[in-house]
């Protein structure tokens, strides 16, 4: 029996590299957290512009937080986020 081996039928198994398939899934996990990420940086500009601290958060902050606000308008009401989530998501992968 070979380690980096997928198993098929009645475990005879075929010698092929789980490298492939380990990293397409790697690459969703990493997409996925970029986007869980942005979400959390869309919840703490909100609560930010609802608390009113924007005078009270540093220097780079305060830029993240005008980057995002470039993206993200201000939301009383229910909206649709996705579209907002993807360009916060593409902003954070460009940060240097």
């Amino acid at each position: 029996m070979y380690v980096h081996s997928i198993p098929n039928n009645n475990d005879n198994q075929d010698i092929v590299s789980m490298g492939t398939n380990a990293a397409l899934m790697t690459k969703k996990v990493i997409e996925n957290a970029f986007e869980v990420i942005a979400i959390e940086l869309i919840t703490v500009v909100q609560a930010i512009e609802y608390l009113g601290y924007q005078d009270k958060i540093s220097s780079k902050t305060l830029e993240v937080y005008q980057n995002i606000r470039e993206i993200v308008p201000i939301f009383k009401e229910d909206m649709i986020m996705y579209p907002f989530v993807n360009k916060v998501k593409q902003y954070i992968m460009k940060i240097d």
